[in-house]
């Protein structure tokens, strides 16, 4: 079954993380990768995009792939640069890796973009490991006092 040639700007369809990789890969060839999600969202500018389209349309004629890794790698850049994920500018360096393969499967409508929250989810759940808070107080080891 062929790819479609026509994509629905209301419902991307998902690609292949390794498809976005390949695509950030073009951009960051010549340069350092980035160490965190705060790095990344810096680093996909808008002449970056540019530079990153122009590798790909290289490549062949453009295609629904090609279209649909560029449009997600555009709405990750700019689900990036948001405040939620100024948090994670210290993360472990898995959640570069989570934050890609979440932008590649999540459902993507190219006027309102990537959910930042469901973003976020993916990328703490696959980044990092979650700890339990306490609910309440801890309970007193000490013996409460009978009453008479």
């Amino acid at each position: 079954m062929s790819p479609p040639t026509v994509l629905d700007p209301t419902d991307v369809p998902p690609v292949c993380p390794s498809a976005l990789r390949l695509a950030l890969a073009l951009e960051f060839a010549a340069h350092e990768a980035p160490g965190s999600v705060a790095s990344l969202g810096a680093a996909l500018s808008d002449a970056a995009l540019a530079r990153i389209e122009t590798a790909l349309w290289r490549g062949g004629p453009p295609c629904a792939i090609r279209t649909s890794v560029m449009l997600r790698l555009a709405a990750l850049a700019q689900t990036l640069r948001g405040r939620r994920f100024a948090a994670l500018a210290s993360a472990d360096p898995r959640a570069v890796n989570a934050a890609i393969d979440a932008a590649a499967k999540l459902r993507l409508n190219v006027g309102a973009g990537l959910n930042p929250m469901r973003l976020m989810a993916a990328v703490t759940d696959r980044a990092s490991t979650v700890t339990a808070l306490p609910t309440r107080a801890p309970a007193q080891d000490e013996a409460l006092p009978l009453a008479a």
